[in-house]
This record gives C-alpha cells, structure tokens and sequence, in this order.
C-alpha cells in the first residue's frame, strides 16, 4: 500500500490539490494579520474600561439624586477611581511603547499586572458574599502576588457594583474565569504569549468561518473522484481486480491516507513556518470548552452566533459573557477530539466521492454527481436550521464543535460519521462486489 500512494502523492491531482489547499492556508494565516494591529486593539480595550468606569460613576450619582440607599456608595467610587487610574496607566504604556509591549519582558510583565489587577477588583465588585471575594478564591496567588495600593474596601464594593448592572451572576463567573486564567498565565508566561505564531494560526483553522475547514470537504469528494476516474482510465482498477479479491479495500485506504497526507502537510508547512519566526510555545495555553460536550448526544436546532475572545469562541449570550458550563482547559485536550473527529469527517467525504466514481462509470455523470454533492453540501453550511437530511453538512469545523459550538454535539458528530462511514464502505464494497460478478 506504501508504493500506492507514493504513487497517488506523485499525480497531477495530487499537486494541485495540494497548492489549493496551501494557498487556502495562506490565505488563512495573513487574516491573522488584518486588522488594527495588537497595541491598538489593546489601547481601545482600556479607553473602553475608563468610559465604563466614568458610566456606572453616573449612575452612581442618578441613584443617589433619586434617594435610592446605595450601601458602600463612597468606597464604590473610590474603586472606580482607581479602576479609571488603573486603565489609564495601561493606555499610556501603550501610546509610549506601542507593539514593544509584546517583545519586552519587563514592559509585557507590567501589562499583565495592570490586566490581572483589574480582573481581580472587577470580580470582587460582582461578589455575591465574602467566601466570593478574589482574597478568598485565590488566597494563597493574592499574598504572594505585588498587589495595588488601593483605598477602598473590596468586601464593601459589591452591594452598588451589583446593583447598577443585569446579569451579575454571569459577570461575576465570567470575571473569575477570567481572572483563573490570568493566574495560570501569570505562573506560566509562555502561555500568554499566543497572540500570534504557529498556535493562534492553527487554532483559527479550525474554528468556526475558517476557510479552509469549508473547502476540505470539497476537495476530498473532488479528489477521491479525480483519482479513481484517473485509475479506471488507465487500467490501474482493473489491474487491482484480478490481482487482489477485496481490491476495493485498498483503494478506499490509499485514497483517504493519501488526502489526509495532503492535508495534514498543509498545516504542517505554515505552521512550522509561524514556529521559526515567531516560536513553537503557547501549546498549553487555556482556552474554553464545554466537557459535557464529549459525552452527551445532544442536537441543537438551530446554530447560535458566536464570539471570539482570544483563543477562545462560544456561544454569544448575555452581551458576550462565558456561558456558565464553559470552562478553561489546556489547549491540547480538545485539540485531540478534534484531531479524531478530523479524520472521520474527512474519511466521510473521501467515501462519498469514491461511491459515486464507483457507482457512475459516465465521466461526465460523475463530475455532475459531484457538483450537485459539493452544491448540498454548501446549502448545508449556510442553512443555520438543523435538517435531518442535511446533517452530517451541518457539522461544523472540528476544533468548534469539539470545544461545544457545534450544532452537534462532539459525541453525536463521532456517532454520525461514524455510522455513515460505516455504511458507505459496505456500500462501496457491494457495488465493488456486484462489479466483480457482472465481469
């Protein structure tokens, strides 16, 4: 099988597939670089906080002008004070120093605990009772950590904090994510610098609107069909039929290895590249995922807009907050579900284009049974409402729905193409069968 598909590697198809799928992946990577650049991203962020800040100080005022009681009211505006203060010192770090930030280890250390310590404070000004308070969760970081000199009581900011805001109890979980995070970061430098290079590149490849998660499925049906129709062409299946009874085993095999040999290598070339310029770390960067996810068959019956912080992507709810069953785990772990969910999708498509080339001997018939095939596919994509027919379209990229953004859960997509692989490879062999008894 090893010389089969260095000789399928070796074709004409094979060569242009795989430039397809490198200048897709070209593609994907300089849209890491569009866009304002990571210093001004990060100067909007803090002007964003001081405007927040200056916001709830109104209402602060308003309810104080109406008679509303306001428990702690004086130590609240001492917290956003310091919070504008706070934010201020973060936006001129980078008016002054700019992208230097990012390369400097002391500049970057210094913006890390500007951040840290704004998450800290804004998730004790959510705290529903004192066990709540960052001091109490994460005691042991707090007396170790170089803290603020401050002059308010964090125990006392809590009654207005919540008071003047919706959803505090998602604020105040998202906030304490947040801050877990910024902690492992904080112990592990490394993992924070994943705001470029070969990880956020893969990462975004395997999300949700990454392009060439949308064309994979394309180019294997394309593919599977060129090279069987090529084989038939030039008296290779024949070959294979008198030489090997279950023939058809083989080609599904060398078929499928040699398209994920394309596509792995695909990745590979872009990400070794990101690696050299900018540094292999940042594989055990936190992002979020839904665990239950792994486990549980569940459909949902209508894909949910998405938002994008990081890493990270999830559902957008409650003005972009993390959903209470997202939680933070190494990277590494849903990139492995996805790796496995990869291959049977992948395989999936590879099978579908190998039945029609087998089942359909008219060249013509076959390419049009494949754009009909690619069209389905493509209203599958756009159709947000779940269709039983249109199913295993709808499934999304792999690292999506392995960390719970799927409209599929992980378990039920595994269970999807696991089956219609299954009966597709029967399917192929029956049609092979039925071939070998009519010759």
């Amino acid at each position: 099988m090893k010389l089969s598909i260095k000789n399928i590697l070796k074709t004409r198809v094979s060569v242009i597939v795989f430039i397809i799928l490198l200048i897709i992946q070209f593609f994907g990577a300089m849209n890491l670089l569009k866009g304002d650049s990571e210093a001004e991203q990060v100067i909007i962020q803090f002007e964003n906080i001081m405007k927040e800040a200056q916001s709830e100080r109104s209402m602060i005022s308003l309810l104080e002008k109406k008679g509303v009681p306001l428990q702690g009211a004086d130590e609240f505006r001492n917290y956003l004070d310091w919070k504008q203060e706070n934010a201020r010192a973060g936006r001129e770090l980078f008016i002054k120093h700019g992208k230097d930030v990012f390369g400097n280890a002391d500049l970057l250390k210094q913006y890390r605990k500007i951040l840290l310590w704004n998450s800290i404070y804004e998730m004790d000004r959510y705290a529903p009772d004192e066990n709540a308070l960052a001091n109490h969760i994460f005691h042991n970081f707090i007396q170790k950590f170089e803290m603020p000199s401050i002059d308010f009581d964090p125990g006392k900011i809590s009654f207005a904090g919540r008071l003047i805001t919706d959803h505090v109890d998602e604020k105040y979980f998202t906030l304490r994510k947040t801050t877990e995070r910024q902690i492992y970061e904080w112990n592990d430098p490394d993992t924070a610098a994943v705001t470029k290079g070969p990880w956020l590149f893969l990462v975004r490849q395997f999300q949700t609107d990454s392009l060439i998660s949308f064309f994979i499925p394309v180019l294997a049906i394309f593919y599977a069909v060129q090279i069987i129709s090529n084989d038939r062409q030039c008296g290779i299946l024949e070959m294979m039929k008198l030489n090997t009874k279950w023939w058809w085993i083989n080609v599904v095999g060398q078929i499928t290895i040699s398209f994920l040999i394309l596509v792995a290598s695909s990745y590979l070339i872009p990400f070794i590249g990101l690696g050299l310029k900018d540094g292999f770390f940042g594989w055990n960067a936190w992002i979020l995922m839904n665990e239950n996810n792994i486990k549980l068959l569940e459909i949902k019956t209508n894909s949910m807009p998405l938002t994008v912080q990081g890493l990270s992507e999830y559902p957008y709810v409650n003005d972009g907050l993390i959903p209470m069953e997202y939680s933070y785990v190494v990277m590494i772990k849903p990139f492995i579900f996805a790796f496995v969910l990869g291959l049977a999708k992948t395989a999936f498509y590879c099978l579908l284009g190998m039945m029609i080339s087998v089942l359909i001997r008219n060249r013509a018939a076959v390419y049009g049974s494949s754009l009909m095939l690619a069209g389905v596919y493509v209203y599958g994509k756009w159709n947000t409402h779940l269709s039983f027919w249109l199913l295993p379209f709808q499934i999304g990229p792999s690292l999506s729905v392995s960390t719970g953004n799927g409209i599929l859960s992980w378990a039920s997509a595994m269970m999807v193409f696991i089956i219609l692989d299954i009966l597709l490879f029967f399917l192929i062999g029956g049609i092979a069968r039925q071939m070998d008894e009519r010759a």
